[in-house]
């Protein structure tokens, strides 16, 4: 019923502010139809001629659109998380269009629509109650400090976020910093993973030079897959590495031969600099229980191999059973990108013995690295598509492209591959951009 390394993964990087979209709702009401037809036109015209000039099918060149519900999207989505359901599939990130969970769906792994509108109700402007007496509004929406006519709009599949984590004003909704949600189902509940941040420095009270801070791991549940998600942690992190940077790209999997379910997830190390002993950053694994919480002993599947293509840190761990083995996904280097969009960010795999590894490289190079077309592949989710084939969502930037004005860095936009495997247990990837 499931395909990917279990159901799949993702995470992201990269903000669209829904203080932005405010004052363009009211004024789209009368006049939505028309928009839509023609801005579905404009999108097909520039389709293939290099970055689309707008991120979903109802924005204007220069807007990059909003996460507005039932459209195509095309942002910003780093770090994809895709699951399966029959012949449905769902994509999650973090970050995407003003949203803590951002979630599209998809039948073909090419078209994909953003998250339905919680309200069922008729916009307020065209007879509808108001949002915040609107019951089929998440009540943690309807009690957030979002204007009416936002709050109507408001799609987030998570609602309710972790209590503990450190306050941000991303926006008037977004009050934590998400990276990497990964979500799997767990007998009748659907849980879902991501890094929360903390701290603002690192564990041993140092500044944190990259300017991430301290991050730990936290699981919110629902019921549907398509959410309301709620934070089910109390007043602490499911679990934080001892290492400064703490846990970051939690990524659930599921074990064929048994059932059980795991995570995997980066120990995100201390990066070496002038004066600054360091060590390398890690990928680890440990078994869920049926609540979706951890259980038993945490193993280290990978640990970064400075000096080569990694640079000093690996992340975003994707683990898969495919072709008889199991086999590790990761990015690695710097996700960032200079004004011109290039990047040093690149996916590797490893062959592991099991589900809690261990792990070993297979070769010298990465699996995807940057072209002429595409820069910075990364965040890679694996997923066992419908056809059996092994897909690898992932992100990448667009050479060329830069929003000096937009609010956002270069997008990070999700494109789907296909991994051919080899006679020697090597793999490799067509069909990208």
């Amino acid at each position: 019923m499931f395909g990917r390394r279990g159901p799949t993964v993702m995470s992201v990087i990269g903000i669209t502010s829904s203080r932005a979209h405010r004052s363009r709702i009211f004024s789209r009401a009368t006049a939505m139809a028309v928009a839509v037809i023609l801005a579905t036109l404009a999108g097909s015209a520039v389709a293939g001629a290099g970055p689309p000039k707008t991120d979903a099918d109802n924005a204007t060149p220069g807007n990059y659109g909003w996460f507005e519900a039932g459209l195509s999207w095309r942002g910003e989505f780093a770090d994809p998380d895709i699951v399966r359901v029959g012949r449905t599939y769902f994509a999650y990130s973090s970050g995407a269009g003003g949203r803590y969970l951002g979630v599209l769906t998809s039948t073909d792994l090419a078209h994909w629509t953003i998250h339905k509108r919680w309200s069922t109700s008729e916009p307020p402007w065209l007879g509808g109650p108001d949002p915040r007496r609107d019951p089929s509004i998440p009540a943690e929406i309807r009690a957030s400090a979002q204007s009416a006519g936002d709050m109507w709009n408001l799609n987030d599949a998570l609602v309710r976020p972790a209590a503990w984590g450190l306050r941000v004003d991303l926006s008037a909704w977004e009050q934590r910093s998400y990276w990497a949600v990964g979500v799997i189902p767990i007998g009748k509940r659907w849980y879902a993973y991501a890094g929360v941040k903390i701290s603002s420095r690192f564990a041993d009270g140092s500044v944190d030079p990259q300017g991430f801070g301290r991050y730990c791991l936290t699981v919110a549940s629902s019921a549907h897959a398509l959410g309301p998600y709620r934070d089910i942690t109390g007043n602490r992190p499911l679990y934080c590495d001892p290492d400064p940077g703490g846990s970051i790209d939690p990524a659930p999997y599921v074990d064929p031969a048994t059932g059980r379910v795991w995570l995997t997830w980066k120990a995100s190390g201390r990066r070496g600099g002038p004066g600054v002993a360091g060590y390398p950053s890690s990928l680890k694994a440990v078994r869920l229980d049926s609540t979706g919480h951890m259980t038993g002993p945490i193993h280290t599947l990978l640990t970064t191999n400075e000096g080569t293509w990694e640079g000093d840190t690996i992340e975003n761990p994707s683990m898969v059973h495919w072709h008889g083995h199991w086999y590790l996904l990761y990015s690695a280097n710097s996700f960032l990108a200079d004004r011109a969009g290039h990047s040093p960010y690149a996916t590797g795999y490893a062959l592991c013995s099991g589900p809690a590894g261990p792990c070993r490289r297979l070769g010298p190079r990465p699996l995807m690295a940057s072209t002429a077309r595409e820069s910075g592949p990364g965040g890679a989710s694996a997923i066992v598509s419908l056809s059996g084939h092994l897909r690898l969502a992932y992100a990448s930037y667009s050479p060329g492209e830069y929003r000096a004005n937009a609010g956002i860095h270069q997008p990070r936009r999700m494109h789907v591959a296909t991994v051919v495997w080899h006679s020697n247990d090597t793999l490799s990837v067509t069909g990208r951009p």
